[in-house]
């Protein structure tokens, strides 16, 4: 998958979370560090602020009609998002592999 593909299936998968929420008087984790909230909560990792070009570009032949036109985006606050697959097809997989 290329890189913009994976950014626009990241950030439309993504179940935004403030990242200062984690522990009540805790420094809240920076930008690449991972936290649970809980032992049993999901690992989270912090993605930071910031801008990327997502979509295919120009004259891209395996480019599909969702990955264009070519644009920048800018993510204005950080966030923390799964570290692993907790549902859809991919759980499905997992549980028939063991």
């Amino acid at each position: 998958m290329r890189q913009p593909a994976m950014w626009a299936l990241l950030l439309a998968a993504l179940v935004m979370l403030p990242a200062a929420s984690v522990v009540r008087g805790a420094a809240p984790p920076k930008p690449g560090q991972t936290f649970q909230e809980c032992r049993d909560c999901p690992l989270m990792r912090v993605v930071p602020a910031g801008q990327f070009t997502m979509g295919a570009a120009e004259g891209d032949t395996a480019a599909t009609p969702d990955e264009t036109p070519r644009h920048a985006v800018t993510i204005e606050h950080h966030f923390a998002v799964g570290v692993y697959v907790t549902s859809g097809p991919a759980l499905g997989a997992r549980g028939r592999l063991g």
